[in-house]
């Protein structure tokens, strides 16, 4: 042990150095400076996600606040103060993009248990059935199972349906957010008028597609999905 000493006081020097080393680099109050302004995330992580396009839609958010955040790095401190306003909705957007990624996933890990083209066999055969049979409760019990398979079937539409409209939304947030660095980048060109009215507008633009999102998300409380979500 006491041999190791020395080995480990060069360790800490040279520990210490390195920190040293960071601090008295511009690049790394630049990143510290970015990581203040952008709010916390509240992206999941993508390898947990099954849904192939959910997690596609999943990474490509990441891409683009990785991307937001070189771009703050390199913010004058005038433009920054705008920005810090007009990512204030940044938190709720990623705050719906993990909803609608995590009920994608749910969707899609039903959807990948049920074979449609079984059910709609099953429906053929209960129409032939209750054509063919000749006793009336035989008919009557036929009739029931065919009404039943078209319900589930209507009920697999339904759910087909909300993933499309799932990734539909979460396209729009991807596309939103990835127009957010250039336009950061932009505004380091203008004038303090131009800023602010750019910034302005961005902040409606981001208020607006989280009232939109906020509303969709409200649309799939609908009492099929959420037993899919039990399930």
């Amino acid at each position: 042990m006491l041999n190791s000493w020395p080995l480990l006081a060069l360790g800490g020097a040279a520990y210490a150095a390195l920190v040293a080393w960071d601090l008295a680099s511009p690049d790394f109050w630049k990143k510290l400076q970015a990581q203040q302004v952008l709010p916390p995330t509240a992206l999941p992580d993508p390898s947990g996600v099954v849904d192939p396009d959910a997690r596609s839609a999943l990474v490509e958010l990441w891409v683009a606040r990785g991307e937001l955040e070189r771009v703050l790095a390199d913010t004058s401190p005038q433009v920054t103060g705008y920005v810090s306003t007009m990512l204030s909705s940044l938190r709720q957007l990623e705050t719906h993009a993990k909803a609608l990624v995590e009920r994608a996933d749910v969707l899609s890990r039903y959807l990948s248990n049920v074979s449609v083209s079984t059910v709609h066999t099953a429906l053929d055969r209960a129409k032939g059935a209750a054509a063919a049979a000749q006793d009336p409760e035989a008919r009557s019990q036929l009739l029931a199972a065919q009404k039943s398979r078209e319900e589930q079937l209507t009920a697999l539409g339904d759910i087909q349906d909300a993933r499309e409209r799932i990734l539909a939304n979460l396209s729009k947030l991807v596309a939103t957010l990835q127009a957010l660095p250039p336009k950061v980048l932009r505004m380091q060109v203008l004038d303090t008028a131009a800023i602010d009215a750019m910034s302005g507008d961005v902040n409606r633009e981001l208020d607006t597609l989280s009232a939109e999102v906020s509303a969709f998300e409200e649309t799939l409380r609908m009492p099929s999905l959420d037993a899919v979500r039990g399930g």
